[in-house]
């Protein structure tokens, strides 16, 4: 997943100059914004783990049991 300037560019796969903009884009940021972007998508990664979606499913599953049984 990409989030627009924070971890990457959007741009239309099927339109070669918005990639060639794009292209452009991560190399006019430099070394140091490029680096902030990568740990930004490790960090989104890990934040999509089997562990975490597991978690978030388990409490999704609670908050409907417990909508459910107060009616």
């Amino acid at each position: 997943m990409v989030c627009e300037g924070k971890n990457g560019y959007i741009f239309d796969p099927t339109n070669v100059t918005d990639m060639a903009k794009c292209l452009l884009r991560v190399h006019a940021v430099g070394q140091d914004a490029r680096d902030r972007m990568g740990q930004e998508s490790q960090n989104l990664v890990e934040s999509c783990s089997p562990e975490n979606f597991g978690s978030g499913l388990i409490s999704a599953t609670q908050v409907l049991y417990d909508v459910v049984t107060d009616e």
